[in-house]
């Protein structure tokens, strides 16, 4: 197993894991052909009146504070970036209330404006898209964020859209979900080639699709479509490692990374819960590890 990587979870783990200050919430890998590019914490942070780190306060303040004041937002979670360059400092909102297509466009209006007005139109187009192509009557927006440079200046706007939980299940799915597809990879010129192409490779290792993630910065935007383990329970227990066997053939997972991913849940007790692939030529493969509860090691 790689050396670098398996430190890099397992003091992950002993410090915010179970056996820390229970703050995980994922780790995640950004893989790029067979390389991890890049490593990321994601911690939980339930009372914005108790940061944990100074850096915490200052971007909720600086970008979320007058939104506060007008919405009923929390923090979902914060992380901080490991890459060979500088650290990306990182925090999602979720917006506690069915965030209406009009409550979204305030968003946009109002609360957004750090964003560029181009941003901010793609923002509101994206939501709509969703709605109108899933025929979704629930919350569309289902988180809100910022990523933010060492000096904590705007680097790039993210925005998740919920899919229907039960959406692969429907009929016609397949259509809609390629039409929905198209449509996004229209508004930020992308092409989703292998990632369409994998949809159905990764349903068939246990994953659902979720939600759309993206990325909005410009030209270098990305679009993501997330998928999520449907193990659950006693089920987890039993399959995890067989599920993270399956994935890791199906992503062309090998060497190092692929070997932590298909012994993490024998090894690490963690498993691949979720995974997300960006519509590009040759796609980013997003890996988020959780551990599996205690009550079921």
């Amino acid at each position: 197993m790689c050396t670098h990587l398996e430190s890099f979870f397992k003091n992950s783990l002993t410090v915010h894991g179970l056996s820390g200050d229970r703050t995980l919430e994922f780790i995640g890998l950004v893989i790029k052909g067979v390389s991890v590019i890049e490593a990321r914490i994601y911690n939980t942070l339930d009372d914005t009146a108790h940061f944990s780190e100074d850096w915490h306060e200052s971007l909720w303040n600086k970008y979320f504070g007058r939104m506060s004041e007008r919405l009923p937002i929390k923090i979902c979670d914060t992380s901080v970036s490991e890459t060979e360059d500088e650290p990306l400092y990182r925090m999602n909102v979720i917006i506690r209330s069915n965030a209406s297509i009009n409550t979204i466009k305030e968003l946009s209006d109002r609360y957004l404006l750090f964003a560029g007005a181009k941003e901010r139109e793609r923002f509101t187009k994206s939501c709509s898209l969703v709605k109108n192509h899933i025929g979704f009557n629930a919350a569309v927006l289902m988180q809100l964020g910022v990523e933010a440079d060492k000096e904590l200046n705007y680097k790039k706007l993210k925005y998740y859209l919920s899919l229907r939980k039960d959406i692969y299940k429907r009929p016609g799915y397949s259509g809609k979900m390629s039409d929905l597809l198209h449509s996004f990879c229209q508004l930020y010129q992308k092409t989703p080639n292998k990632a369409e192409k994998m949809l159905m490779d990764i349903q068939d290792c246990g994953y659902y699709p979720s939600f759309i993630g993206v990325n909005d910065c410009g030209a270098d935007s990305e679009i993501k479509l997330y998928f999520v383990s449907g193990l659950f329970g006693s089920s987890l227990k039993k399959d995890a490692l067989v599920q993270a066997q399956k994935l890791c053939k199906v992503l062309a997972l090998n060497g190092e990374t692929g070997e932590l991913t298909a012994q993490a849940p024998l090894r690490l007790n963690i498993y691949p819960m979720g995974i997300a692939v960006s519509f590009e030529e040759d796609p980013l493969i997003r890996l988020y590890f959780k551990e599996i509860p205690e009550k079921l090691k």
